[in-house]
């Protein structure tokens, strides 16, 4: 089990390192490496990505996608991340902002991920 930490740990610097580098992709891969081996870290990096509150083009895709963003929050949270909570919550805010304007999809997002 420590070697897994230890691995999901160095994936994260490592990634940590290619966003510094501004190598925004492949921190993508490794991030999405150590998430799949369970990193809430990861994960929460991932959501963060994909969250429309913050996003920023090109970093490493050139639009949000709250979809995506709310499937790696509640894994992130799942997984024991103490951090996801607050941006999980403010992005079904800004879902539900949507869903009050008729947009289904955001309703979908939302019944998807929230219980």
């Amino acid at each position: 089990m420590w070697l897994g930490q230890a691995c999901r740990l160095w994936l994260c610097c490592a990634a940590e390192r290619r966003v510094a580098q501004n190598n925004h992709d492949d921190a993508l891969v490794l991030y999405e490496v150590a998430a799949d081996r369970g990193s809430p870290i990861a994960l929460l990096r991932i959501a963060k990505m994909y969250d429309p509150n913050g996003f920023v083009p090109g970093k490493p895709f050139n639009s949000p996608d709250p979809r995506q963003a709310a499937s790696y929050y509640k894994r992130a949270a799942e997984a024991g991340s103490a951090e996801a909570v607050e941006p999980r919550a403010a992005l079904k805010r800004v879902l539900e902002a949507r869903v009050a304007q008729g947009d289904l999809a955001a309703r979908t997002i939302i019944s998807d991920f929230w219980p």
